[in-house]
């Protein structure tokens, strides 16, 4: 029985180069000068192109691996998996240090929510499409072309996150140059007071109006579960601040946030 063979070369893959990485870090406010190429070229490494010990085919068949054509970069040792980790880390620890400065007066609720909308998938894959990282992904031909790999904003995050992991144990972990770098990043290309005008979390905006306005965080208590769940938002003394009707506990705690935010006139 002839093994199938396992291809994942791609000749769309290039190399990272300290060129490049200096290009987007000069770029975003962060004057500095890569130590090790070869921890940013991992931070651009998918899982499907790193050496294996077996290798299968996309249905699982063990596999044999093709011959490298001579136009394709070789199989890496390792994936950004383990960067990514700690960008992450990084990214998330940046962020959360300028939300505090840009907004000293917010309560830890605004914060926490704003954060997440920052580093969450999507807007971290249009992010690394912004800065062009992306066109130094390394990936199988097959990931590739089964999921756009190059252009999904929910995988593409991924290797900003590896990125900044990179220049994080580069850098000898100078919190400041990380930070100046994921700051110009937010600020040039993160529309913030785009962000808070979208906000549709009702629920939180209400929590965030009524701990800055009242000083308290208002719950909710249900007021019947015939033809839905009607709840009721409430303050610190019972007080009923707005009520709605939804087909589940959360819909309806949303539409009673509404209805109380629409009473406030926020």
């Amino acid at each position: 029985m002839e093994v199938p063979v396992y291809n994942p070369y791609n000749s769309r893959n290039r190399m990272f180069t300290q060129k490049d990485i200096h290009s987007i870090l000069h770029k975003h406010d962060c004057e500095y000068t890569v130590k090790n190429l070869t921890i940013f070229q991992n931070a651009m490494v998918h899982s499907s192109y790193v050496k294996r010990a077996e290798y299968t085919t996309p249905q699982g068949d063990t596999a044999q691996l093709a011959e490298k054509p001579t136009d394709c970069l070789e199989l890496f040792p390792e994936s950004y998996e383990r960067l990514e980790h700690l960008g992450d880390s990084i990214l998330g620890a940046a962020t959360a240090t300028y939300l505090s400065i840009r907004f000293p007066t917010q309560q830890e609720g605004f914060l926490t929510n704003l954060r997440k909308e920052i580093v969450c998938n999507n807007m971290l894959g249009e992010l690394t499409k912004k800065i062009r990282l992306n066109e130094f992904y390394i990936i199988s031909k097959h990931n590739e072309d089964a999921c756009n790999g190059r252009y999904n904003v929910k995988k593409l995050g991924d290797i900003l996150e590896a990125f900044i992991g990179a220049l994080w144990i580069d850098c000898e972990y100078n919190f400041q140059i990380v930070y100046a770098f994921v700051v110009s990043l937010i600020e040039t290309h993160i529309d913030i007071p785009g962000i808070l005008r979208n906000d549709t979390n009702f629920k939180d905006q209400l929590q965030k109006f009524c701990q800055t306005k009242f000083h308290y965080t208002p719950t909710y208590v249900m007021l019947s579960s015939n033809n839905g769940y009607t709840m009721a938002a409430v303050d610190g003394k019972g007080t009923h601040l707005g009520t709605g009707t939804g087909t589940t506990k959360k819909q309806g705690e949303q539409l009673a946030a509404q209805d109380a935010l629409k009473k406030f006139k926020v």
